[in-house]
């Protein structure tokens, strides 16, 4: 690597699937974004993960947080609660920790509101907001 240590940043991720390996991302620290995105949501790479219901689970979001971007956990239309569990639990444990304040990364949940609170009823979001705290939620 011809850049010093003192003028590169590497983020590096292990993907938990069996075809992926090893990613490791060299970029010089002149590459780290500095947007409002990467502000407010204080992550490296102004991207974000969408929650997606059915795809965007807990190992996804875990996995997008270790790449440097904010990864959602799709809560989609709040109806089947066992499998959100699981999938929050997922992602708990295979999030990035911050070395620093030893916290994970923030959660972040999408919801399809329509039909989460259906008819004005918002009784099961609410729940689920105090349930798993989540920093970050998507409508």
């Amino acid at each position: 690597d011809p850049a010093p240590a003192a003028y590169r940043s590497t983020l590096s991720t292990r993907c938990n699937y069996s075809h992926c390996s090893i990613i490791d991302i060299t970029m010089p620290s002149s590459a780290i974004w500095k947007t409002k995105f990467t502000q407010v949501f204080n992550c490296p790479l102004p991207i974000m993960g969408a929650p997606m219901a059915g795809v965007s689970g807990g190992l996804l979001a875990a996995e997008t947080c270790r790449a440097g971007a904010l990864g959602f956990v799709a809560a989609g239309h709040a109806d089947n609660l066992d499998s959100l569990d699981k999938e929050i639990a997922l992602f708990r444990t295979h999030a990035p920790i911050d070395l620093v304040t030893g916290k994970g990364a923030p959660l972040a949940l999408g919801f399809i509101t329509h039909s989460t609170c259906k008819n004005g009823d918002f009784t099961t979001l609410r729940t689920l907001l105090q349930k798993y705290e989540p920093k970050y939620v998507q409508f």
